[in-house]
């Protein structure tokens, strides 16, 4: 029984999302703007940062990987980890947060 509820959900799940993705550029509103900070390197497919303003004030940020800003990885795992921490950092200072 779990087993068949797995098999319906993810599909429910992955079509969903394709929907998200595909009315996100239509979706851009005073209540939700989507940015890519001048800093880090432009993603394919999807946007860094996302604020939505409504009730309260919510800021989504994309999951980070160790590229600079002309999307070169970082040589080794001390340089790719400062490289998400710059992210991160770039992503919430452009929309007036700190770290």
């Amino acid at each position: 029984m779990r087993r068949n509820l797995v098999l319906i959900r993810l599909p429910m799940l992955a079509l969903g999302t394709t929907m998200m993705m595909l009315g996100s550029a239509a979706a851009q509103t005073p209540e939700i703007r989507y940015s890519n900070p001048a800093t880090m390197a432009k993603p394919t497919g999807y946007t860094h940062v996302v604020e939505v303003n409504g009730p309260g004030r919510t800021i989504y940020i994309a999951g980070q990987l160790g590229y600079d800003r002309a999307g070169k990885q970082g040589a080794d795992f001390r340089e790719q980890a400062t490289l998400v921490y710059e992210n991160l950092k770039a992503a919430i200072e452009s929309v007036g947060g700190k770290m």
